[in-house]
């Protein structure tokens, strides 16, 4: 307890200069020994001698304890003014009222002085009291000089002139190093000072820049978080990765994980690891780091898919020294994709089917009329031949939409091939003047001698089909006219702006679609060819979108004129493949050829009645024996049979016995029976459902002439 009180007195009133408070202490301690010192000088006068100079002592102690108070609550330099002039003032008394004179206690007090000054620490002040002290000194020598103090009685003093000035000279020279010193503790507390407020600024710029960086951090750690973005950083020397706070949560991972590269590689999903670990080791081998996509499996076991992002930092060597990058969690903007995807192939379905139905209500309904108008001539005694022949046309081009709609869906391909698309437009004449309004007139300017072109019969019919019902809608219940004209064009480096630039120089056919309707706006134009737009109620088809697709898909281009009230025309350049192709002459396939009676069996096996029947009764007119059965067990019991069979007709889809267990047991009894498959897939589904190569193929729904000629050729 003691202890701690005498502390707090030799300790000042902290002020927060560490050099000031340094003095301050150092003028407590003096101003305390001093007036320890006085004290024990006043107690052993008093006890000695009697009170001549205790008094005077005593106002010293006095000043001095004063001048520690002072000091104690901060102002340290009021605290040496009053110690000085408490000391000045009795060491003065004290010459005149000394027994001896100027040799008395002035003589050690007056130095003390000097010491209690030197504690000022600022050098005027310092100049300022040695400079009185001196001149005290000297007026206090000459004073003792002339008898002025009271010395020892009847006792002459022997103070000289040469005394006194020996004194102050001292004195003087005493003054003049603690000047020195003062000047140079002044400079040294500056210099100190000046550090000091240079360290304080640099540590203050320092906090800010700590707090800045602090604000960077959590800015970026809250801008990560947000966008699920997690940052990385491998050295290539220890292959030790350490991972952001976010890119630590995207993996489901503790927060001391710091994983080597290749521990870290096992967090992806077995069947993107072999290609992720390819990825990432030859961007660091190239230096030119990676991006890619692939799922994580979590601890916990939930999969997320992120994107991985990497940048190499080389050595001055040129060798790879450490690979940073960021990751992001994308699972929710993936799910949403797919839930998107989702709902547009719902839409895709709905518009798909109502242009389905009504491209195939038209087909029936020129199926129906010309079915009742067939039956008319036959009443009347007439042979409906061409009745017949446009029946048998609109049921190809039904073929072929089925079809298209089975390459959409992706249960098959479409085999490109030589098309003449003139030919390909005759043959849907009919079917385009059943398809377009009553009140709109179609007409057709097909030029002579055309080449062929290289794509499909289906999607010549789809473009010629989309481009004429589009153009029939347009002129809506006012009518109007709709004009399809093909011929033949070149395109060279002179062309018109509307080609485009990366389209090959040669020949092509143009094939144009224009009407006399309402027209459309730029703003239509402009979305005419987007996916599910229309600007009907009911959506037909993929419609416009679909000819486009097509036609780039054909290494062509399409280009539309249009203005509100003057109507549209689209036009379309196809490259040719080479000189035109006359079609053959057919011969008449359901007769029989000379001497071709009973030559050989057909075992027909066929699910569908009516198709079975039909097939059967036209090999049978053309000189075959047919065998028929109605599913796979039948087919079966044939092949097993003694009978003797040529050609086996077989239908991939069959109730009973599957048709790969039908050939398969064919081949196997009958090495050398010759196989047609038939199907409504193509020829790649067929073979795959048999398990078997698929020699001779027939595409349902065929013609019964394609079929002979197939069989013959196969007897053949």
């Amino acid at each position: 307890m003691w202890n701690r009180k005498w502390s707090a007195w030799l300790s000042p009133e902290p002020t927060g200069d560490p050099g000031r408070d340094r003095n301050a202490r150092t003028l407590q301690f003096s101003c305390i020994l001093l007036a320890c010192a006085i004290g024990a000088v006043a107690v052993m006068d008093f006890l000695g001698q009697g009170p001549q100079e205790t008094h005077l002592l005593a106002s010293a102690v006095v000043g001095l304890v004063a001048a520690a108070a002072l000091n104690r609550a901060g102002k340290s330099d009021w605290a040496a003014r009053t110690a000085f002039v408490a000391v000045l003032l009795t060491a003065t008394l004290l010459v005149f009222q000394a027994r001896d004179g100027f040799r008395s206690h002035a003589m050690l007090i007056f130095p003390g002085l000097l010491l209690i000054s030197l504690m000022l620490l600022d050098r005027a002040s310092y100049l300022t009291t040695a400079s009185i002290v001196l001149v005290v000194v000297a007026l206090l020598g000459i004073a003792e000089r002339r008898h002025l103090t009271r010395a020892i009685p009847r006792v002459r003093s022997s103070t000289t002139y040469e005394s006194i000035f020996f004194v102050d000279l001292h004195l003087l020279v005493i003054a003049i190093i603690g000047s020195r010193i003062a000047r140079d503790v002044q400079r040294n507390v500056f210099d100190l000072r000046a550090s000091v407020d240079h360290l304080s600024a640099a540590n203050l710029e320092l906090v800010h820049i700590k707090e800045h960086l602090q604000e960077s951090e959590e800015r970026l750690k809250s801008a990560q978080r947000l966008t699920h973005v997690g940052s990385w950083h491998c050295d290539l020397e220890t292959y030790r990765v350490a991972c952001s706070e976010e890119c630590k949560r995207i993996f489901g991972q503790i927060d001391e994980y710091s994983p080597t590269l290749q521990e870290m590689l096992q967090i992806v999903a077995p069947r993107d690891r072999e290609r992720v670990t390819a990825e990432i080791h030859g961007g660091i081998e190239n230096g030119c780091g990676c991006s890619t996509e692939f799922q994580i499996a979590r601890p916990n076991g939930d999969l997320r898919t992120i994107t991985f992002t990497s940048q190499v930092l080389l050595h001055e060597s040129g060798s790879p020294g450490h690979i940073f990058g960021a990751c992001q969690d994308i699972t929710e903007a993936r799910r949403a994709q797919e839930a998107v995807f989702a709902r547009q192939k719902l839409e895709t379905v709905g518009t798909l089917a109502n242009g389905i139905a009504h491209d195939f209500n038209n087909l029936l309904g020129a199926v129906l009329s010309q079915a009742e108008l067939a039956l008319s001539e036959l009443a009347s005694g007439a042979r409906p031949e061409r009745e017949l022949k446009t029946i048998c046309s609109v049921a190809m081009t039904g073929s072929e939409i089925v079809r298209q709609l089975m390459i959409f869906s992706g249960q098959d391909r479409a085999a490109p091939e030589s098309v003449n698309v003139a030919d390909t437009i005759a043959g849907m004449a009919e079917l385009l003047r059943f398809s377009v309004s009553k009140r709109v007139a179609l007409h057709t300017e097909l030029a002579p001698n055309l080449p062929d072109v290289r794509a499909t019969a289906a999607q010549i019919r789809q473009v010629v089909m989309n481009l004429v019902m589009n153009a029939s809608e347009a002129s809506g219940d006012a009518g109007g006219m709709v004009r399809l004209t093909l011929r033949r064009t070149s395109v060279g480096a002179d062309r018109p702006g509307w080609i485009p630039e990366d389209l090959a120089p040669g020949n092509y056919l143009q094939l144009e679609v224009a009407d006399t309707g309402k027209g459309m706006t730029s703003e239509t134009q402009a979305r005419v060819f987007d996916p599910f737009f229309t600007t009907k109620p009911l959506g037909h088809g993929l419609g416009l979108a679909v000819v486009s697709g097509v036609v780039r898909d054909l290494a062509g281009a399409i280009h539309l004129i249009s203005e509100p009230g003057m109507g549209t025309t689209f036009r379309i350049l196809l490259p040719c493949l080479g000189s035109s192709s006359a079609p053959a002459q057919e011969p008449d396939a359901h007769q029989a050829a000379p001497g071709e009676k009973n030559l050989a069996t057909v075992l027909v096996v066929e699910d569908e009645e009516t198709l079975r029947t039909a097939v059967a009764k036209v090999l049978r007119k053309s000189g075959l024996s047919v065998l028929e059965a109605a599913d796979g067990t039948e087919a079966l019991e044939a092949i097993q049979a003694s009978h003797s069979i040529d050609v086996l007709l077989l239908d991939v889809t069959l109730p009973g016995a599957p048709s790969r267990d039908v050939l398969a047991e064919a081949r196997r009894l009958r090495p050398g029976l010759r196989v047609i498959v038939t199907s409504a897939y193509g020829r790649e589904t067929a073979a795959g459902s048999l398990e078997q190569e698929v020699e001779q193929f027939i595409r349902k729904p065929y013609s019964l002439r394609d079929l002979l000629g197939l069989i013959r050729q196969s007897l053949a």
